[in-house]
């Protein structure tokens, strides 16, 4: 049954349909290895970055509560005899914070990151320099700010959370 054109043997069909599904099949192996190889590549830097950065934060913010707390209770009871012990021990805090948040920021970060990170930082100066205030005031002879005054300001001044940059 030829028509006129070559007709291929049905041995030279089998053999052009393996050739074809073989060449397929490599193609779906190199895609799956680049696949893997970009999913392994966002996963690394996922636990050497952005998780480090995230416990940075954290223990940064864990801090802060702590402080806070603190500072909430010596602003609830400032005649207590352990002011001056609850003072020193919010001022450990506060550093330890500082330390964390130090920590966060020398760490390699996305040229995106940069604004947030500044906006965070001099959010944190403020906040330093409030329960600075507060502190003078709960020690001195000054009379210190009306106690549920200082309070909400010491938690106005609370970190912005970290946005993480949206999904393509």
């Amino acid at each position: 049954m030829r028509t006129g054109k070559a007709a291929l043997s049905l041995q030279a069909r089998i053999a052009l349909t393996m050739g074809f599904l073989a060449a397929l099949m490599v193609a779906i192996g190199v895609l799956g290895l680049l696949g893997t190889s970009r999913a392994n590549r966002a996963n690394r830097d996922t636990y050497e970055n952005k998780l480090t950065a995230a416990t940075n934060i954290g223990n940064a913010e864990i801090y802060i509560a702590r402080t806070r707390l603190v500072l909430d209770r010596v602003a609830l009871h400032p005649d207590d005899p352990k002011t001056a012990e609850q003072i020193a021990r919010a001022t450990g805090f506060f550093a330890k914070s500082d330390e964390w948040w130090q920590q966060f920021v020398k760490q390699p970060h996305e040229p995106s990151e940069a604004s947030l990170i500044g906006d965070a930082t001099a959010r944190r100066q403020t906040m330093r320099g409030a329960v600075s205030a507060f502190i003078f005031g709960a020690t001195s002879a000054i009379p210190p700010l009306p106690a549920a005054a200082a309070v909400m300001a010491i938690r106005a001044l609370s970190l912005p959370r970290r946005r993480m940059p949206d999904s393509p």
